[in-house]
């Protein structure tokens, strides 16, 4: 008598009798009451067995009636065979232009100048010359990308910005050179600056952008704490002018391209007449 039939479930209440569906021996008889490990009756009924794959089913995930949220975390949490839906992966789509500053200065120059940083980079910096004016402009670049903390549940995501190069820059080469490099893994998110019919004065701020959110509320890039940079030129001559790149559905935007018009301002002197600021925003790429 080496079978017990009123447990073995290959041999339930009697030799040969095997339990299907999931069922297990109970009592000498096959039953939906307790069920193969991974598996459950959440219908309450015997007909079709533990019918019920707790492990697949995102109506009884892990349980009858759970329908736990995804976390990112590396796992399948709400049984629909994919793991970290929803969470991000990487950043991508960020060669377009969203939004165009006001041009700041006077149109009327006759060179013109672009500082656009390359495809999926942003300005993480800006160098040049002055004298009484701002006479040479251009852009440190710098690519960022997505970085995935693993080590924490859930997963932390930040944004890491890796220097690229810079821009040729517009304008004339005299004057007192300056360069000023944004804080680890910042991007320049304001132009201010002083001007009338030239460029007086040029500064920048820099903010990290963060990464918050998680898969059923959505992720949002924003921008974190500023930092300044001095106002190089002449912080006393001419108007103000300021320049914050939007934020948009939460997310932050961030200075791809300075462009505008140099030239001869007053006694033969060359210097930036006009700035424009165009600003891109972050898009993230999902699981």
């Amino acid at each position: 008598c080496e079978v017990n039939t009123a447990v073995d479930g290959t041999n339930g209440g009697a030799c040969g009798v095997a339990c299907t569906l999931g069922r297990t021996c109970q009592s000498s008889a096959c039953s939906s009451a307790v069920c193969a490990a991974g598996l459950a009756s959440c219908d309450g009924s015997d007909a079709n067995g533990c019918e019920a794959d707790l492990a697949t089913d995102a109506n009884h995930c892990g349980a009858c009636g759970m329908r736990p949220p995804e976390v990112c975390n590396g796992r399948d949490d709400n049984c629909n065979t994919r793991a970290d839906e929803g969470c991000p992966r990487d950043l991508g789509d960020l060669n377009r232009v969203d939004f165009t500053s006001p041009l700041f200065g006077n149109s009327g120059s006759s060179t013109a100048y672009d500082l656009t940083c390359p495809d999926g980079t942003f300005a993480r910096g800006i160098f040049g010359r002055t004298n009484s004016y701002v006479t040479q402009l251009g852009l440190l670049c710098g690519r960022p990308r997505l970085v995935i903390d693993r080590a924490v549940t859930p997963h932390r995501y930040s944004v890491a910005v890796d220097a690229t190069g810079m821009t040729a820059p517009g304008g004339a080469e005299t004057g007192t050179a300056f360069t000023y490099t944004c804080p680890a893994n910042t991007l320049v998110t304001r132009v201010i600056g002083r001007q009338q019919s030239v460029i007086f004065a040029v500064g920048v701020e820099c903010a990290p952008w963060q990464v918050n959110g998680n898969p059923a509320a959505g992720f949002t890039v924003t921008r974190g704490a500023v930092t300044a940079s001095p106002l190089y030129g002449t912080a006393s001559s001419g108007a103000a002018f300021d320049y914050t790149c939007p934020t948009q559905g939460g997310n932050a935007s961030a200075v791809r391209q300075v462009f505008g018009r140099w030239g001869i301002v007053v006694r033969f002197i060359l210097a930036l007449t006009s700035v424009t600021v165009r600003c891109t925003l972050p898009t993230l790429l999902y699981q």
